[in-house]
């Protein structure tokens, strides 16, 4: 069973990150009407501040989208 503390405190963590960065809920909401099918390639990369940079992607299969779905369906429980 899930601990109500914990989901109440991951929902406050959630909306902190919402208000620091509110374009990144918005391109999951694109994601999520566009939806995602196995064979997209997530690209990532992460500059730091010293202007180094590292990479990575891949490519999403079956499981990856099953997955996908169940945290959406979790995460609109949490709402």
């Amino acid at each position: 069973m899930i601990n109500p503390a914990m989901l109440w405190k991951l929902k406050s963590m959630r909306q902190r990150f919402t208000n620091d960065h509110p374009k990144f809920p918005a391109f999951l909401q694109a994601l999520r009407t566009r939806g995602l099918s196995e064979g997209t390639v997530l690209a990532m990369t992460v500059t730091y501040p010293d202007g180094s940079t590292m990479e990575t992607n891949l490519k999403l299969t079956a499981d990856d989208i099953a997955a996908y779905q169940e945290i959406l369906s979790m995460s609109q429980k949490m709402q």
